[in-house]
């Protein structure tokens, strides 16, 4: 899979116009790709699409998408996680209620 590219990224407006169908497509296509490990921990197994929405989902929750240089710092820490040829890659969640 290729990295994500800055010119894909939605402005602002735009993705939260579109952020509830973007957010159930990905709830469902991550579902299919979690693996419990037990009671604490899970294995997200990431494509091209949810480290796009992961990329959205920071600019929004940091409210910077007009920051200089937000974009590509985002894209700096989320496109190592796009899988590449025949690579896998996976985010583990260690979840425990506070």
């Amino acid at each position: 899979m290729r990295p994500i590219e800055k010119a894909e990224i939605l402005d602002a407006a735009t993705y939260e116009r579109q952020r509830p169908d973007i957010r159930r497509r990905i709830l469902v296509l991550k579902g299919k790709r979690r693996v419990p490990l037990g009671a604490h921990a899970t294995l997200h197994f990431e494509t091209r699409e949810t480290m796009l929405y992961q990329v959205h989902e920071m600019l929004r929750a940091e409210s910077s998408w007009t920051r200089p240089g937000a974009i590509e710092a985002e894209l700096e820490a989320y496109n190592p996680l796009v899988p590449a040829g025949r690579e896998l890659s996976a985010t583990l969640m260690i979840e425990y209620e506070t």
